[in-house]
């Protein structure tokens, strides 16, 4: 650009201005406080992971939000250059260093008022997401206990969503994902192009940390991470970014919960007065705010069998050149691989009440009934509506 100015100092000047901000090209970090720890010990697959997060400011408001905006300033001068874009500020869940899921706390518009190409103001206008559920309903085992969570500022560019639809959006898109903690899920094509389009408008290349990120557990298994932590949010006390950062601000909080079941009340080791009539419309995949019934998922390659079996019961035939052992143990290994090691008796048992009169063929007491019998009643499980004696 020098090559084109003509005027001696005010080549002069816009270096200083440029040097200035390429000193401002590593982000200040907000750093992660543990609050809470695990407290009980419980077998992989047996619960459902639930993390929720909250956004309160503290109690000087004017501060707070004075805070904030200029926390928003500087990371978007820190980030991209004080470019004119739309941004969010998103919490984003990753297992084993791959994104799964996130969520908009922010979202804002940033505009440069320029001056012969120097950046003289900037406006932010913004809006806040103070509450909501990164992701739920996966059993919780081994593999996905202990998920990292981070702040991240990201550019929209010429998109422009306000949290809560970026938020709609992000739970469609994360059924993409959700295999990445229940690994069993597999998205059918009729579903991958409507959701694909939708991460095009959520997910983007630029963007950049805003925190360091944190390991959290659900259970404890001797990792020591936290089930809750706070991301303390706080910017300069003046608008061009220089300056200690201010004692308000907003507190960014994550907690991680378990839940027992989700398809009836289960409590101390047995579900309590479990209607069957009602569990199957209760038996659904994926993150609750984009969850889909358990059949719509058998729609692949991998469960085509069984897809077949329920698609002969439902014409209230029994599936033809299939025996009762096979077509049950098929439903019981194939719900195992969705549901928890509670959930999936219960599921089971509907089955067996909604089919009992198609699957009452020679061998399917002892096939589908007696073999699993024990398991289902220990969970408190009533098998008495079932007809099935042959």
């Amino acid at each position: 650009m020098k090559a084109h100015l003509r005027h001696g100092a005010l080549a002069m000047v816009l270096c200083t201005i440029a040097g200035s901000v390429n000193a401002q090209e590593r982000l200040t970090t907000v750093v992660p406080e543990p609050k809470a720890f695990p407290t009980y010990s419980i077998d992989s697959n047996v619960v459902y992971g639930r993390m929720e997060y909250s956004v309160e400011m503290t109690q000087a408001t004017a501060d707070a939000k004075r805070s904030f905006q200029n926390f928003l300033r500087r990371a978007v001068i820190q980030a991209f250059g004080s470019e004119d874009g739309n941004y969010v500020i998103t919490l984003v869940v990753k297992n084993g260093g791959v994104e799964i899921a996130k969520k908009a706390i922010s979202s804002f518009t940033w505009k440069n008022k320029n001056f012969l190409f120097f950046a003289t103001e900037s406006s932010v206008t913004s809006e806040i997401s103070f509450s909501g559920r990164l992701l739920d309903h996966f059993p919780v085992t081994n593999n996905n206990n202990s998920l990292q969570v981070g702040l991240q500022i990201q550019n929209t560019k010429t998109v422009a969503l306000d949290t809560a639809t970026y938020n709609k959006f992000s739970d469609q898109v994360s059924l993409l994902k959700f295999n990445l903690v229940q690994p069993a899920v597999e998205v059918t094509p009729a579903l991958k192009v409507p959701l694909s389009m939708m991460a095009s408008l959520v997910d983007s290349t630029d963007k950049a940390s805003l925190s360091s990120e944190i390991a959290m557990s659900f259970i404890t298994s001797g990792s020591g991470n936290p089930k809750w932590v706070m991301f303390p949010v706080r910017g300069p006390s003046t608008t061009n970014g220089s300056g200690k950062n201010m004692l308000n601000g907003l507190n960014v909080t994550v907690k991680l919960e378990t839940d027992p079941s989700l398809v009836g009340k289960f409590e101390g080791g047995k579900f309590r007065n479990l209607d069957t009539n009602n569990v199957l419309q209760k038996a659904t995949v994926g993150a609750s705010a984009a969850a889909v019934p358990f059949e719509t998922v058998l729609n692949t390659d991998t469960n085509k069998q069984l897809m077949s079996d329920l698609v002969s019961l439902d014409q209230e035939k029994f599936p033809a050149g299939r025996s009762p052992p096979a077509v049950c143990g098929k439903l019981w290994s194939t719900l195992q691989k969705y549901f928890t090691d509670r959930d999936t008796p219960a599921i089971y048992a509907a089955y067996l009440d909604k089919y009992d009169y198609v699957l009452d063929v020679p061998g399917a007491k002892a096939g589908c009934v007696d073999q699993f019998r024990g398991t289902i009643n220990n969970l408190g499980i009533s098998l008495e509506s079932v007809a099935i004696t042959k």
